[in-house]
């Protein structure tokens, strides 16, 4: 219980001490900061007398708190001065007793204030880059040597030519609170590249009669985006071979300019926005330094007699400040090539006739064989479309061969026809009216399997058995009293011209021949070669129904 009791005493008495050290750590605080007040007080005064009205502008605030602050540095140091002069008053009124050890502690005394109060008082250049602030460095030589290694950096890493970049650099005095606080060389160096700015360089602006195309680094890059455009379409074949040089129609013009580096492009970039083509740009090799800097301060924002300015700018007006065209440009570029190719000869038909085969009939005696000739031809190109052709030489290599096609003259037999027709196919009607042959309605599509027998719808003379245009393989049979019908996009014939059929006789198989999107027939019936209405002889046709041969 004794050793309890005494942990707790102990421990009340250090909190006690404790607790007297903060008051009289709050008593000094409150004491500098009466004395600070009382003197800024009596600046105020004294300036109202003299008529000086105080600078309510950001700058003269920021100025009028720095005053602030060096006053009440000042009141810290005559308030410590204050007590420093006491405790050595108490401390000569000892020294009578014991004066060795009253020099050894003044000494120490003195050499404590030194190195506790010297550092407060010492003073620095704050560093203001283009209107931001950086930090503090003891001398403006520190920052300025920093600037140098970067623009033997910005050298080094672009090998563009000229670089430029804005820095307006001021350097405001101001006392030292910390020494840790102070810059070197590559801190400076390190901050600079933390807050970015833009580069410039001495580069070529682009103009197409007049309107911005792009902005390149050089003189040079420019002269080989036009020659780039003309090379767009002077490539040439093994039979071909350009004429001249190729032509630009618009006057292309350079402006050398000083240009931010973000809106210079390269050759092939700027040769593909031209066609509509992208190219992938290369990564910036230090992000940092191409991010926009702040606006710099204005030139009445930095005139102040405490203050140090020393300005690199380059001359703004020669800055290129508007951005690079949205809408390019319009470019033609025209050429013209002397082609030889070589093309074929149409062969033309000498017809025979045979007695023997019924009129209408036809067969190929002997097929015919294309020609070819070669031909020389200038040929006008603009943006690499053909715009005109002129032949200058036709030479025959190979002549044509006709084809012999035998035709039948022989009349058809007479028609005989039962007077009723019937369904020519099972199926699934599928279409009755829709444009085309069909009309409102003067044909029926019956859809079916490839291969599904067709049947004749009434006993005839077949007249026709042949790819018929759209209708693909057709048959068509003539039928008494001018009637006719026809059978359209088979896969096969089983009949042929001259054949008398009966009717419900096979005639061919159901296809996708001709304009056909699916296998099916496509079925008509006509008076005198006019169609008419497939539902005045099958009333009972609807689309979706099944129906069957015969029926």
């Amino acid at each position: 219980m004794k050793l309890r009791f005494q942990v707790r005493r102990d421990y009340n008495k250090r909190i006690e001490k404790v607790n007297a050290r903060m008051t009289r750590k709050k008593s000094r605080r409150h004491l500098i900061d009466e004395m600070t007040y009382l003197r800024w007080q009596k600046e105020s005064l004294r300036k109202k007398e003299r008529g000086i009205q105080p600078n309510m502008s950001a700058f003269g605030i920021w100025l009028q708190e720095m005053d602030y602050k060096l006053l009440r540095v000042q009141s810290v140091l005559k308030f410590y001065y204050s007590v420093l002069k006491e405790k050595v008053l108490r401390f000569v009124g000892s020294a009578k007793k014991n004066q060795t050890k009253a020099v050894i502690a003044f000494c120490s005394i003195f050499l404590f204030a030194l190195l506790l109060f010297l550092p407060q008082s010492a003073h620095g250049y704050t560093v203001y880059l283009n209107g931001d602030e950086v930090g503090m460095v003891k001398e403006p030589e520190v920052f300025e040597n920093s600037l140098k290694n970067i623009e033997n950096d910005m050298s080094q890493w672009y090998d563009i030519g000229d670089l430029y970049y804005e820095q307006t650099v001021v350097y405001t005095k101001a006392p030292i609170s910390k020494i840790a606080e102070m810059m070197d060389t590559e801190t400076c160096k390190q901050k600079i590249y933390e807050g970015g700015f833009e580069l410039y360089v001495k580069g070529v602006i682009l103009y197409v009669d007049g309107q911005e195309l792009a902005s390149v680094g050089s003189k040079e890059d420019g002269e080989a985006v036009v020659k780039e455009l003309t090379m767009q379409y002077s490539s040439t074949h093994e039979n071909e071979k350009l004429i001249g040089e190729a032509q630009i129609d618009q006057t292309i013009t350079m402006e050398e300019k000083i240009i931010p580096m973000s809106q210079i492009k390269s050759v092939d970039s700027v040769v593909a926005s031209v066609f509509g083509r992208e190219v992938q740009s290369a990564p910036a090799e230090n992000a940092a330094v191409l991010s926009n800097s702040a606006v710099a301060k204005t030139e009445t924002e930095l005139a102040d007699r405490e203050q140090v300015m020393t300005a690199f700018s380059i001359d703004k007006d020669k800055f290129k400040t508007s951005a690079a065209a949205i809408e390019k440009p319009l470019i033609t570029i025209r050429t013209t090539k002397e082609i030889v190719y070589t093309q074929p000869v149409q062969y033309g038909k000498k017809i025979e006739y045979d007695a023997a085969m019924y009129e209408g009939a036809e067969r190929i005696k002997s097929a015919g064989v294309e020609g070819e000739e070669k031909i020389t031809a200038v040929v006008a190109y603009e943006n690499g479309r053909e715009i005109s052709r002129e032949i200058q030489n036709t030479e025959r290599l190979r002549d044509p061969v006709d084809a012999v096609v035998v035709m039948g003259t022989m009349p058809l037999p007479s028609v005989r026809s039962s007077g009723s027709f019937v369904i020519p196919a099972s199926g699934t009607v599928s279409a009755i009216a829709k444009p085309g042959s069909h009309g409102p309605g003067y044909a029926v599509d019956i859809a079916n399997q490839t291969g599904t027998p067709i049947y004749a719808s009434d006993s005839g003379v077949v007249v026709l058995a042949k790819w018929y245009f759209g209708y693909g393989n057709c048959i068509i049979i003539n039928h008494a009293g001018g009637y006719s019908t026809l059978y359209g996009h088979l896969s096969a014939y089983k009949v042929g011209v001259g054949d008398t059929v009966g009717q419900g006789q096979v005639i061919g198989s159901m296809g996708n021949t001709g304009n056909s999107t699916g296998p099916h027939l496509h079925f008509a019936i006509r008076i005198n070669e006019r169609p008419t209405m497939i539902r005045d002889y099958f009333s009972f046709l609807q689309v979706g129904r099944r129906v069957t041969a015969l029926q």
